[in-house]
């Protein structure tokens, strides 16, 4: 036709050989590219955002080129030898990811202990009882959730975080045993992408200890007096003197006075507070309480 221009066809053309044009935000991408036709070009550019870069040949003739830790869609296009191919575009999956992480503990009551952030770490050894709310922020993130690891997979409790009014994920729950857990991420095209394995250690409320000792074995009438010590880890709440009726096993019971501290010494002087039969014959004990709301 007279009025149109003619080219010749292109000596050969480019032949990406990758199936997908696809990769994970912040994850190398090898493009693979070879030529079909009767000429082999020594080189071939890879032109996107406005730079040219050389592709790297291999001994068969072929071509490649690494996309480093890309984190957006990228355009781009090869020319050899003025042959320029057509528009191609790598695809880069936004990843769910954790940005902020941060653990609220509150303690039981009956510690006396003011509440704690934990910051960027799921590690801590807790108080049994103690209720941790965790507030995570994230990115790309569409489902956050809570799973407590066990050899026996099919009992492992799977919890999933809430939405707060601030845009974070939530999730409380009161710790009172040893756990290992994982928090993972996941968006609509990748599950379970982010997995952070974190471990809780309780520390159990200890039982209250006593020492008791006494001048029952100087006496042979009238009064005697019981020395003691009291202790325990977060404090006292009780202390009680009971004899026993040996014969009928009937209990008087009588409360002394403590100041309710974690370390304390008592003086009691028998049988003062207690209700006894008379010519009958009594077995003394003491019990000591502590304030475990446990």
């Amino acid at each position: 036709h007279h009025k149109t221009t003619y080219n010749p066809p292109a000596p050969f053309h480019f032949d990406i050989r990758n199936k997908k044009l696809q990769t994970i935000e912040n994850k190398s991408f090898d493009l693979q590219v070879t030529t079909i036709g009767d000429i082999k070009p020594e080189q071939i550019n890879i032109i996107f955002n406005d730079q040219s870069y050389f592709l790297n040949k291999s001994e068969n003739g072929d071509f490649t080129y690494r996309f480093d830790a890309p984190v957006e869609n990228i355009d781009f296009y090869l020319e050899a030898n003025k042959v320029v191919s057509r528009d191609y575009e790598l695809n880069v999956v936004p990843t769910p990811r954790i940005t902020n992480f941060e653990m609220y503990l509150e303690y039981p009551a009956y510690i006396k202990k003011e509440k704690e952030t934990i910051h960027n770490t799921g590690n801590a050894n807790i108080p049994e009882g103690t209720k941790i709310t965790w507030k995570i922020s994230t990115k790309n993130t569409k489902l956050l959730r809570f799973n407590v690891l066990s050899k026996k997979r099919f009992n492992a409790p799977i919890d999933k975080f809430t939405i707060n009014e601030d845009g974070k994920f939530e999730l409380s729950k009161k710790i009172s045993r040893n756990i290992d857990y994982q928090i993972n991420t996941s968006n609509e095209n990748l599950k379970a992408f982010e997995k952070l394995n974190y471990s809780l250690r309780i520390i159990k409320d200890q039982y209250p200890g006593i020492k008791v000792r006494s001048d029952i074995d100087s006496v042979s009438r009238g009064p005697i007096q019981f020395f003691g010590q009291l202790s325990d880890d977060y404090g006292l709440s009780k202390l009680q003197v009971t004899a026993k009726n040996i014969k009928s096993n009937k209990l008087s019971v009588f409360n002394i006075d403590i100041k309710r501290t974690d370390f304390e010494e008592f003086f009691y002087v028998f049988p003062n507070g207690l209700l006894l039969d008379e010519n009958a014959s009594y077995e003394i004990f003491f019990d000591v309480f502590d304030n475990d709301g446990i």
